[in-house]
């Protein structure tokens, strides 16, 4: 379908002579054939290999040599480039992860699609890991829809006896906005059974992504996350406007913010993580005995019976640091690898949305644990919520008492922000 789309809009008949007319209209300029896709066809996924990385001998004949080696070595040297579409044996990590997800369907097509995008996903991360397992919470609107959901994922996720599926679908009816976490509370007991919990949205994307060198870089820290972007955001139209429409709050974890800065080029382009107070709940990276600790702890029956899930992010930063009791690892890592988000906006907002957004959150700071964990969240907020990296480099710059001329390092103020 998708080529086909693509054909019928840049193809033609000329009328004059016969002859084949191939005309794509573009309102910003391309680099490559994938945003020209995007354009024409809107929700596409493409992939491209370094292949040639895998050949010793041949020179390139577009490229001059003056190439910044280290930064071509550094990318060369730590992402999953896997030239035979096989895993090395070397490349598969002894830790064991379990992957945690929701995802609410409305309609058939909706199903089939997150069924894909699952099969993609689970195989691209599992392949990195000796044991691996997928649990994915399916939450039907309509009540007719039930038993199409509950065949169609069967069918679909069984698997064989020779390869059995590591993806285990769990199908609830609910019309209503329901908790993420209530599902994440019915998997403890499970956590203590793998090194590592993945929670993440339905929408941010795995295939595609380097997720060895994101387990790889984000080295002990007990809990990780990566940067986000959508196809859109990608497009060098995008990249190009100086006014941001991306709505947000968390612009420091938004990647095309990244890349408009040369202090965050640099960490991007030597994927060097940043210590942070503050991790969203779009892609997280639990070490699973923490995790089993932390949500014991939060997940109190007054906050999972409601409908919002706003709270815990701000807390697992600093509970994290306090868990270690006095150790060496970080609590939280920010790591700059690009995670694809392609905004399936699936849960409803409103004002009756963030009132008991706010709810949530007051009844975590009123609580004398909680509170206290939440202090060094609260203040990077003040720091990092609703700005882009620019303003958010100033405000910095302000705190750390620097001077036009000095080198800004954003770790030096997240970190004096949780002292």
């Amino acid at each position: 379908a998708g080529m086909r789309t693509v054909v019928e809009k840049a193809y033609s008949a000329s009328s004059m002579g016969g002859e084949d007319v191939w005309t794509v209209v573009l309102e910003a300029p391309m680099v490559v054939s994938d945003e020209a896709i995007y354009t024409l066809v809107g929700d596409a996924y493409t992939s491209t290999r370094l292949w040639i990385d895998s050949f010793d001998n041949v020179n390139s004949t577009i490229q001059s040599n003056e190439v910044n080696s280290d930064i071509m070595h550094s990318y060369s040297s730590i992402t999953d480039i896997d030239h035979h579409h096989r895993t090395d044996d070397t490349m598969i990590f002894e830790e064991s992860l379990l992957v945690l997800m929701n995802v609410r369907i409305r309609k058939r097509e909706g199903l089939i699609r997150e069924i894909e995008r699952i099969k993609q996903d689970s195989h691209d991360v599992c392949k990195f890991h000796r044991r691996c397992q997928w649990k994915v919470n399916v939450v039907v609107v309509h009540q007719d829809m039930l038993a199409f959901v509950q065949n169609y994922a069967a069918s679909e996720l069984s698997g064989t006896s020779e390869s059995p599926s590591n993806v285990e679908i769990l199908v609830t009816l609910s019309a209503e906005p329901f908790n993420k976490f209530a599902f994440v509370q019915t998997s403890i007991p499970l956590m203590a059974e793998y090194d590592l919990v993945l929670l993440k949205d339905n929408d941010q994307r795995i295939s595609g992504f380097p997720w060895r060198t994101f387990v790889l870089q984000k080295k002990n820290a007990i809990v990780s996350g990566p940067l986000r972007q959508s196809a859109h955001e990608a497009l060098l139209g995008m990249a190009m406007e100086k006014s941001n429409t991306n709505l947000q709050h968390f612009q420091f974890h938004e990647a095309h913010e990244w890349f408009r800065h040369d202090w965050s080029s640099r960490l991007i382009a030597e994927v060097v993580p940043t210590e942070v107070p503050l991790l969203e709940m779009y892609f997280t990276l639990f070490d699973a005995e923490f995790a089993g600790y932390f949500f014991r702890e939060v997940l109190l029956p007054e906050f999972i019976g409601g409908s919002n899930s706003w709270g815990p992010d701000y807390l697992w930063c600093r509970a994290a640091r306090e868990w270690d009791d006095g150790g060496d690892r970080p609590g939280c890592y920010l790591v700059p690898l690009v995670s694809s988000h392609e905004n399936s906006q699936q849960i409803e907002k409103g004002d009756a949305f963030e009132a008991k957004g706010h709810e949530n959150m007051d009844r975590f700071k009123n609580h004398p644990k909680f509170g206290k964990w939440m202090k060094p969240a609260f203040a990077w907020n003040r720091i990092v919520g609703a700005k882009n990296l620019f303003q958010i480099e100033r405000d910095c710059r302000g705190k750390l008492k620097l001077k036009k001329a000095d080198l800004f390092d954003v770790q030096s103020c997240s970190m004096l922000v949780m002292k």
